[in-house]
């Protein structure tokens, strides 16, 4: 009987250690998935909102293009005051034709041609010049000056001219009469010339304080004279011996009669010419030098060459150098 009893006991016992042994490894195995499981179970974050477009980082701003030191760049104006000293030159170089003296014992094959220079005198110039930078380093100009100068009758010699008169047969008062005409002929007379220019600069070294240029151009002289401008020469005839008797070409009045007008040619056979002021064309070349005291002021030394078609009718070209100082203010740009 007990031995029965210990077999069902033991029975017992190993049947209930099945279920037990069951659950443990159910259990192991629970343990060892949960991460996966968890990790496929756990939603993904959902990604952070986009800012508003006003909180958007704004673009990066262009780096500035440094300005030259000159002040000198595209888009800018400038105005030059200028002012300095116009050297002038010979604006007729020409002699005189005149009508032949007949009948003398050493008279000349006429037509003779009598010497006669006139200079256009040094002077002062000044006037406003206006350039705009289309390119950086490019400017076009326009600009006015205005020389107030005077013309010399450059070989005029009084006191041989008086010495020559008072030896020919003239009476006294015709010798008094033409001393006289002929020096009030020789006088200096006034002549005011302005220049309209047009033209282009080329600016270089702008990246300094000594910026350098150069330039040229076209343009027109614009020439006025308030008073007539009468030239005339003493013209006689050749003496061969000491005993030959002297005769003028020039005319002169007869006693008992006034003088002849002065200010006027007497005759189209005289010794004489009777000039004009007259406009033509000008061209130029020029450079200079400047010193940037701000980028928006400079003071300039220039040079420059101009080629004049004329200031005088009958009259020759010629050439004048501008020696000035320029006084540059510029503006707007970039």
């Amino acid at each position: 009987m007990r031995r029965g009893a210990g077999s069902s006991s033991l029975t017992r016992i190993r049947s209930a250690s099945v279920p037990f042994g069951s659950a443990l490894a159910a259990g192991i195995l629970a343990v060892s998935l949960a991460p996966g499981l968890a990790a496929q179970e756990t939603p993904a974050p959902e990604p952070a909102p986009a800012p508003p477009a006003d909180e958007a980082a704004a673009p990066e701003a262009p780096a500035k293009t440094e300005r030259p030191k000159s002040g000198i760049w595209k888009g800018r104006h400038s105005l030059i005051l200028v002012g300095g000293m116009h050297f002038a030159n010979t604006a007729r170089d020409a002699g005189i034709l005149t009508a032949p003296i007949t009948g003398q014992p050493g008279s000349i094959d006429y037509p003779a041609e009598t010497t006669l220079r006139v200079d256009m005198d040094d002077s002062g110039i000044f006037g406003l010049r206006y350039a705009y930078n289309f390119r950086d380093t490019w400017a076009v100009r326009l600009g006015v000056e205005h020389a107030a100068s005077k013309l010399l009758d450059a070989d005029f010699d009084q006191a041989e001219m008086e010495t020559t008169v008072m030896g020919t047969s003239l009476t006294d008062d015709q010798k008094q009469e033409l001393i006289a005409r002929l020096n009030h002929h020789s006088r200096e007379h006034d002549i005011d010339v302005t220049f309209l220019d047009v033209g282009v600069e080329r600016t270089f070294n702008r990246n300094s304080r000594f910026p350098i240029w150069v330039g040229g151009g076209m343009g027109w002289s614009f020439a006025s004279a308030d008073q007539p401008i009468v030239y005339e020469r003493l013209v006689v005839s050749d003496r061969i011996t000491e005993l030959d008797r002297i005769d003028v070409a020039n005319e002169v009045s007869n006693p008992p009669e006034p003088w002849l007008p002065f200010d006027q040619c007497q005759a189209d056979n005289d010794p004489c010419i009777e000039e004009k002021a007259q406009d033509g064309l000008t061209w130029h070349a020029d450079g200079g030098i400047g010193f940037v005291v701000t980028d928006s002021f400079h003071v300039d030394l220039g040079l420059r060459l101009r080629f004049i078609e004329q200031v005088l009718d009958p009259g020759d070209s010629f050439m004048t150098t501008e020696a000035t100082l320029g006084l540059r203010f510029m503006l707007g740009g970039r």
